[in-house]
């Protein structure tokens, strides 16, 4: 998701044309499934792309609950525009927000409900070290781990109980490993 101002500025400050690079943009090449559904949040101000941290608002239903969230509307509260749909996509746009992000709706200062997609989700657990591997590790919106003993690589796909790596390691498959690493290594 890149935020931004409405109108890209000349070194003078002057408005040139709209800002293009503002919206959201979803993984639609990649299965929901495989996908984390917390966005990266960045913003395009002054021909720079910058990387955003999130701040905690206030949950529009419960004002005690906190939520980190990022907003999917402009600051005159339109919807932000998801980039490279389909013609046959932008009818279900909604319905694609849902399946690759967290929706939730956050209250604004003047008391209007708006679509909000969560940055982090409620049952992760918020510590100092708060780094990539720990937001996908830590966070059941991400693909299951490995069965395993001490594996902590997702799901390789939906119809298996282990990882690539371990799948690799079974029997029937690890005389296929084996030729191909001697056929790599000359032996």
């Amino acid at each position: 998701m890149i935020v931004g101002e409405p109108y890209l500025r000349s070194v003078t400050g002057d408005c040139i044309e709209p800002n293009d690079f503002v919206g959201i943009y979803l993984p639609l090449l990649w299965h929901p499934y495989s996908c984390l559904r917390m966005p990266i949040v960045l913003a395009f101000l002054m021909d720079h792309i910058l990387p955003l941290a999130c701040c905690n608002l206030a949950s529009g239903r419960n004002k005690s609950s906190k939520a980190w969230a990022v907003p999917l509307v402009t600051s005159s509260l339109e919807p932000l525009r998801i980039h490279f749909l389909l013609p046959h996509e932008e009818n279900i746009a909604y319905t694609l927000q849902q399946l690759y992000l967290h929706l939730t709706e956050l209250q604004d200062e003047g008391g209007n409900l708006v679509l909000a997609a969560r940055i982090l989700s409620d049952n992760f657990t918020r510590s100092s070290s708060m780094t990539v591997r720990n937001l996908i590790f830590e966070s059941d919106d991400f693909l299951p781990r490995c069965s395993t003993e001490n594996c902590e690589f997702p799901l390789f796909g939906r119809i298996s109980a282990v990882c690539l790596a371990c799948l690799l390691n079974c029997p029937p498959y690890q005389s296929l490993v084996d030729d191909s690493l001697k056929s790599l290594l000359g032996n």
